[in-house]
């Protein structure tokens, strides 16, 4: 009798407990919720950029801005955190790093892990709303394979996560932020793009560094998709196989002679202004809207209005149709930071000191979309018929 009366107090005893727990759980969450509504970030170890009490550290806030600078211009994450580590001089301007784990692990006198500045950890500042100073609250409802809790974000989630007041707006922090609100959505627009868009292009790479500028810049002249890069030039499976040796001298031929025209910068007033500004300006309106509506679905399901099945697929819904928007708008926005890197006083020498094939590829797309024609199967006999197999549109006027 006493053991089963034991039993019974013990099972009532870790009944109370786990209950105990979770109103402590719960206690916790609504009070990182509400210090997130107040403008105030989530407590844990300091982000990279800023110190525990949120001031800014000029040396590490340095690297933030190479990153998002070098990554607007058309440099891979692979690329830009080589150069972090030191071990990438096509981008000298990028300062050299210790891992954010190291730095940490330093300051708190704890072993140094043996990890460099790599790909991952550029993509988690690429991703972080905090760097444009915004407030983001990160809900714990899972656990990783050891049982520990962890977020419900992706990297590629983390502006879903962004608090929003009544209008929903986005609700701004109490801390300086180290990039402008444009440049972050713009980072967020590409690596969107750069995630969803399988146009089977294949390049040769060390990481995903890109080593030749013409793949996925070129486009096939019979089904214009991007040409994939083979061992000695570029090919469409099927449709186009061209040298790389005399296809990227021409074009690169081409490009300096328009950019030396006297009327360039002009050129590059153009390029700065959205093809149709009215049809951004909707776009923008939309996805505004479509924020909100799943903001209102987190709301709805956290007051157990919805059920779990609706709330997942109303989201999916809505984060799918904000995709689209965006890169609609990634189509009719000019990159100004290709352009600035050709609007110097000598636009040439400026185009003949990129060196990273990322940067060059992002610079030249923004100028024109090139094509690849079919041009059978002898080898070019001239100049003119190498010129009549590539095809130049131009984005720039009067040309």
């Amino acid at each position: 009798m006493r053991t089963i009366e034991g039993r019974h107090r013990a099972i009532g005893a870790a009944m109370q407990a786990e209950a105990e727990s979770a109103r402590k759980s719960q206690r916790q969450k609504r009070a990182n919720l509400q210090r997130a509504r107040r403008g105030k970030p989530m407590k844990g170890r300091r982000c990279f950029g800023y110190d525990r009490q949120n001031n800014i550290i000029e040396e590490e806030a340095d690297v933030v801005h190479a990153i998002y600078k070098a990554y607007l211009r058309g440099s891979s994450m692979s690329a830009i955190a080589r150069a972090v580590a030191g071990k990438n001089d096509s981008l000298p301007e990028i300062p050299h790093s210790d891992a954010p784990s190291v730095i940490f692990a330093r300051e708190a006198g704890q072993p140094i892990p043996n990890k460099e500045f790599d790909l991952s950890t550029v993509q988690v500042i690429l991703r972080n709303p905090k760097y444009a100073g915004y407030v983001y609250y990160n809900p714990v409802k899972r656990t990783d394979p050891k049982g520990k809790p962890r977020g419900e974000s992706t990297n590629s989630k983390w502006r879903e996560l962004i608090m929003r007041d009544e209008e929903h707006q986005p609700i701004r922090g109490n801390w300086e932020p180290i990039v402008d609100e444009e440049t972050w959505w713009q980072v967020q627009t590409i690596r969107d793009a750069n995630l969803t868009k399988a146009d089977g292009t294949i390049i040769p790479h060390n990481g995903s560094q890109k080593r030749w500028f013409g793949a996925g810049l070129y486009r096939c002249g019979v089904c214009g998709k991007p040409m994939k890069s083979s061992d000695q030039g570029y090919r469409c499976d099927g449709h186009i196989n061209r040298m790389r040796n005399r296809i990227d001298p021409f074009v690169l031929d081409v490009i300096r002679e328009r950019i030396s025209r006297p009327d360039f910068r002009d050129w590059c007033a153009t390029l700065r202004q959205p093809t149709d500004p009215k049809r951004v300006s909707q776009i923008d309106e939309e996805l505004r809207h479509a924020r909100g509506l799943i903001s209102a679905f987190e709301d709805d399901y956290a007051n157990g209005d919805i059920p779990a099945a609706l709330y997942k697929k109303s989201v999916e819904r809505q984060e799918a149709k904000i995709a689209a928007l965006e890169a609609e708008r990634t189509e009719l926005t000019p990159q100004p930071s290709a352009i600035a890197l050709l609007d110097k006083d000598d636009p040439v020498k400026a185009f003949d000191s990129i060196k990273d094939p990322g940067q060059l590829s992002h610079v030249i797309g923004s100028l024109c979309t090139i094509t690849l024609l079919p041009h059978g199967r002898h080898r070019y006999k001239s100049a003119k018929e190498l010129a009549d197999s590539i095809r130049f549109d131009w984005k720039i006027t009067n040309n």
